[in-house]
C-alpha cells in the first residue's frame, strides 16, 4: 500500500465516521482495537486521539504535532516516526492493544476536558503572576 493509498483510505474513513454522527462515532471508536492516525496536518487528529482514549482505545500516531502532546507512549498509545506506509505498517505489527488499560485511557482523556484545561491554565497564569509579583517586591540594588 502506498502513502497515497493510505491518505485516500484515511479520508474515506474520516468521512464515514463524520457521517455517523457524534454519538454513533463514539460507539464505533469503542469497538476498535485501536485507532491509527497517519496524517501530519490534520487539525482534527488531536480531537480524534482524545475521543479514542475516552472510548478506552489506544492510538498509533505519527510522532508530530498534537499527537506528541496527546499521547503518552506506552500508556495511551504508540508513535511511528516517519510519514510512510512502511513506518505505519511496522508500528501496526509491533502494536499490542491488550497492554493498554481502558480505565487509564479514559482518565487520560478526562485530563483534556474543559474544566481541567481551565484549571491548568489558571495555575499557569497564577504562577506567572506570583513570579512577577515576587520580582517586583525585591528591593532594587
Amino acid at each position: 500500500m502506498t502513502d497515497a493509498d493510505l491518505d485516500a483510505a484515511y479520508t474515506v474513513l474520516c468521512r464515514k465516521i463524520t457521517e455517523l454522527g457524534e454519538a454513533n462515532a463514539t460507539l464505533f471508536l469503542a469497538r476498535l482495537a485501536m485507532l491509527a492516525i497517519a496524517r501530519l496536518n490534520d487539525a482534527g487528529a488531536a480531537k480524534d486521539l482524545i475521543e479514542a482514549a475516552a472510548a478506552g482505545r489506544p492510538t498509533i500516531a505519527l510522532a508530530a504535532g498534537g499527537a506528541l502532546e496527546t499521547i503518552i507512549a506506552g500508556e495511551t498509545g504508540a508513535f511511528f516516526r516517519e510519514a510512510t506506509a512502511a513506518s505505519l505498517a511496522q508500528a501496526l505489527r509491533d502494536f499490542d492493544s491488550a497492554r493498554y488499560l481502558p480505565a487509564r485511557l479514559r482518565a487520560h482523556a478526562e485530563s483534556f476536558a474543559p474544566p481541567r484545561f481551565v484549571e491548568r491554565l489558571r495555575a499557569i497564569v497564577d504562577g506567572a503572576i506570583e513570579g512577577r509579583q515576587k520580582a517586583f517586591s525585591r528591593p532594587l540594588r
